[in-house]
């Protein structure tokens, strides 16, 4: 029986009728016959006290179930239904509480239960007439009882993991574990074609620490990564960067580095130069006539959000200016309109020389001095001022290719 048809039986039991019992689905279990069987035992009982009225003031006693009545119940029904009989009957202990629920018909199978305060259902209020009565069997309550239990506790059951499941657990990567690798991403960078032979897949991995910027050229091995060359942040003020070591402009000539230094070091250096004055155009490295294919490397951001304007691109922007080929398109470059589908080269060229950082220096050394004197303490110790960026990065680029 549904719960929702019991619950309107037991709460508006003025409109119970026979004819609302019959038109109830009854479980395949519950065959009709046993309510039909009940039914003329209580009135066959009715009949015995025919003289005798019934007291409207006590609740109309619901007859024990027959032995094969009760095998059947605890064969086919709901198992919890015999455990939430008992707590019923132990939590029954005033007068006022025996005068509300109608006597359990397990009475002598009553145990008492530990910790009965898992289930307190509602009172079924007692039928007001004998018709109404011989509907409200024992069977009716019990779908009634275990309809609710199920409804109110089974929703919020856990579920638990058993021994099998731990036993074919498998770990994943340490790396992945710890948080540091995609290995989704690493697999494609890694992969090399297979009709490349044993032609290594270079990447262009750049990291960011708090304090310094990491380039590097790595290519995978079986006993793991190898490097080729690297180039830091760090080693900017050689060259003239005398602060802000961790900003777009920095990213830019560590990647400008890392390239001038990868190229030297194959013997590429005097055949692909780059490009010498860049002016925020996205151009590539293609190939030069009578000399070896450009080198190639692909980009490798690691977790590192890959937004718009991000510094990743600047240390990738600087290493293809240097003679790099790292396949690219503008679309994450400062300065792209993704309505138009086009690039601002005029700011990523600010962005490329810093002019973006002295434009905030002006800003900041205007509207809030303290502020400013905190924030560029590096430049104004070494005498720079927001006049003196764009020149820095420039000689800092030349130097670079020096």
């Amino acid at each position: 029986m549904r719960l929702y048809q019991v619950m309107s039986l037991v709460q508006d039991p003025d409109q119970v009728t026979a004819d609302l019992i019959k038109d109830l689905p009854l479980k395949p279990s519950l065959d009709a016959s046993i309510l039909a069987h009940e039914a003329t035992e209580a009135k066959s009982l009715s009949n015995a006290d025919e003289d005798q009225e019934p007291d409207a003031s006590e609740p109309f006693p619901i007859q024990p179930l027959t032995e094969s009545q009760l095998l059947h119940d605890q064969t086919t029904l709901i198992p919890e239904f015999i455990e939430n009989q008992r707590v019923l009957e132990d939590n029954i202990t005033t007068n006022e509480e025996k005068d509300t629920y109608p006597q359990s018909a397990y009475h002598e199978y009553s145990q008492p239960y530990p910790d009965p305060s898992f289930m307190q259902p509602p009172p079924i209020p007692p039928p007001s007439t004998t018709e109404e009565a011989e509907l409200f069997s024992n069977v009716i309550m019990s779908w009634y009882y275990a309809g609710y239990y199920t409804a109110m506790y089974q929703p919020f059951v856990k579920q638990q993991k058993n021994k099998a499941y731990f036993k074919r657990y498998q770990v994943k990567y340490r790396r992945r574990r710890e948080g540091k690798t995609d290995y989704y991403a690493r697999k494609r960078l890694v992969v090399q074609a297979k009709n490349k032979y044993n032609s290594p897949k270079y990447r262009l991995v750049v990291r960011f620490t708090n304090k310094d910027i990491i380039c590097q050229i790595i290519y995978a091995k079986l006993q793991g990564d190898h490097v080729l060359s690297a180039a830091y942040a760090h080693e900017l003020p050689r060259y003239g960067v005398k602060g802000g070591l961790t900003n777009w402009a920095s990213a830019y000539a560590t990647g400008l580095l890392l390239a001038r230094r990868t190229l030297t070091k194959l013997g590429l250096a005097d055949k692909y130069e780059g490009f010498a004055e860049p002016d925020g155009t996205v151009q590539l490295i293609e190939a030069a006539e009578d000399a070896p294919r450009p080198f190639k490397a692909f980009l490798d951001v690691g977790l590192a959000r890959t937004s718009t304007g991000a510094r990743v691109f600047g240390a990738m922007k600087g290493a293809s200016d240097g003679g790099i080929f790292v396949p690219h398109s503008g679309n994450r470059f400062p300065g792209f309109d993704i309505e138009s589908k086009t690039n601002d080269d005029e700011l990523l060229r600010n962005y490329i020389y810093g002019v973006h950082v002295a434009e905030y220096m002006e800003y900041l050394e205007e509207e809030d001095e303290e502020r400013y004197k905190k924030q560029f303490s590096t430049f104004i110790k070494n005498g720079i001022t927001s006049d003196m960026v764009e020149d820095m990065y420039t000689e800092a680029h030349e130097a670079i290719r020096a």
